[in-house]
């Protein structure tokens, strides 16, 4: 899961998350950091693992 947002239209309070797959993740990652916005990766908990 990639976590960003734009810090010309949000403050670090509004964070999108995007899910990608493996083979994606650093395309999108490029894209975003290429930009500018701040961009952190996280697990994507298991199905089933949120309750």
């Amino acid at each position: 899961m990639l976590l960003w947002r734009n810090p010309r239209l949000h403050g670090p309070e509004r964070v999108k998350r995007w899910a990608a797959c493996e083979e994606h993740l650093a395309t999108l990652r490029e894209f975003l950091t290429s930009r500018g916005f701040p961009c952190e990766t996280e697990a994507v908990p298991p199905s089933g693992a949120m309750g």
